[in-house]
């Protein structure tokens, strides 16, 4: 859907840009060419010698587009643009480059960053600590990762785990970009909670806040959604104004992106071919049949539903969820069976029975492996 609202695709290039995309012609920068972190620091460097000796053109600190309002950067970028430019400025700027910490881009009462990304900067190998978010408004924009490049197109989200090596780069005039930064705690504490425990986003998140950076980037293609982009462009706004209560609206707005991106592009994600594990729709079908069928449903059952061997239904589930079917089943029925003991309008033959135990004394034994008690004791907590 082609959004009306203008601002949203069409940033005009700034002064900064323009001495930016000089250099980058200068000094022959090729787009699929990343350079490692002294080799940015180096380039950095240099550009800035070039424009010590040559200013092209009077840039002011207003001239830069709206990156950051954390206060180290926005010390840079002063001191970038004034009179105070120099070594130590330099030095500040490598520093930032290469140990991008969370600390250095997030002031203290914010879980959310949002800017946008500058175009010609030269692609460079980084690592963060936190979540990225990368969506392009109009035009194409280059991600690599290790092991392939994405050209990213006007609607796409991008979503890319910490821990995560990776560089992009913006070399054309025509796209705008913009980048979110989530802290992992707000992920866990504020998001975590909309996610579906079946679906690939909550495997792909799951995986990132337990440390298995294996799962290098997950993918959406939202086709310029116009909801989606008010949102984000809401985020972006609502960030550079700082006022009372931005960071709580910020973190408000972001969960309502969340929910409106699952609800409508769920089934359009995708994940690196290079990954550990293998994802397809039908897994997500396969586990909520299994949530909403788990008291009595065993495997065989399973397998012939969807059209798989019982080895490969075992190795799908075992592969997503890291957890066998019995694991599963178990957890199930012991959520169900606790939901129950904590509302105390069920007799405990009534909970056994739908939890799918045979008898009482199963029920009783099960119980007590999972939580460490019994059910009279674990009701009267």
């Amino acid at each position: 859907m082609k959004n009306s609202d203008e601002r949203l695709h069409f940033f005009s290039i700034t002064k900064l840009e323009k001495a930016l995309k000089h250099y980058h012609n200068l000094g022959n920068i090729v787009p699929s060419h990343v350079l490692n972190p002294e080799e940015m620091s180096s380039y950095m460097s240099w550009m800035m010698k070039q424009h010590e000796k040559n200013p092209l053109l009077e840039i002011s600190f207003n001239d830069i587009p709206s990156l950051l309002n954390s206060a180290e950067i926005v010390s840079i970028s002063r001191e970038l643009t004034g009179q105070k430019a120099g070594a130590n400025t330099r030095n500040k700027l490598f520093s930032l480059l290469e140990t991008p910490m969370e600390s250095k881009f997030f002031e203290y009462q914010q879980d959310i960053t949002a800017g946008r990304f500058f175009r010609y900067l030269p692609a460079y190998w980084n690592t963060d600590e936190h979540f990225l978010i990368y969506y392009v408004f109009v035009g194409e924009m280059l991600v690599m990762f290790e092991q392939e490049t994405l050209s990213l197109n006007a609607g796409s989200v991008l979503f890319i785990p910490p821990g995560t090596k990776k560089a992009c780069t913006c070399p054309n005039d025509d796209t705008n970009a913009f980048f979110f930064m989530i802290r992992q705690s707000t992920f866990a504490q504020v998001f975590w909670a909309h996610l579906s425990a079946q679906n690939l986003m909550s495997f792909f998140f799951k995986r990132a806040l337990s440390g298995e950076h294996n799962t290098s980037y997950m993918l959406f293609d939202t086709g310029c959604d116009t909801a989606l982009e008010s949102l984000l462009y809401t985020i972006f706004k609502e960030y550079n104004r700082n006022g009372v209560y931005s960071a709580q609206i910020v973190n408000s707005l972001m969960s309502t992106f969340f929910l409106f991106l699952l609800q409508g592009y769920e089934n359009t994600a995708r994940i690196s071919r290079y990954n550990s594990f293998h994802w397809n729709n039908q897994f997500a079908d396969i586990l909520r049949y299994l949530e909403t069928h788990f008291e009595t449903l065993t495997v065989e059952e399973l397998a012939t539903r969807f059209g798989y061997s019982t080895r490969q239904i075992i190795r799908i589930i075992h592969s997503v969820t890291d957890k066998s079917f019995s694991q599963i089943q178990t957890e199930l029925r012991m959520q169900k069976a606790a939901r129950m003991l904590t509302s105390g309008t069920a007799s405990m033959k009534n909970i056994s029975a739908e939890t799918g135990f045979a008898n009482l004394s199963s029920f009783y034994r099960a119980f007590k492996k999972y939580y460490n008690c019994t059910p009279k004791e674990y009701a009267a907590k």
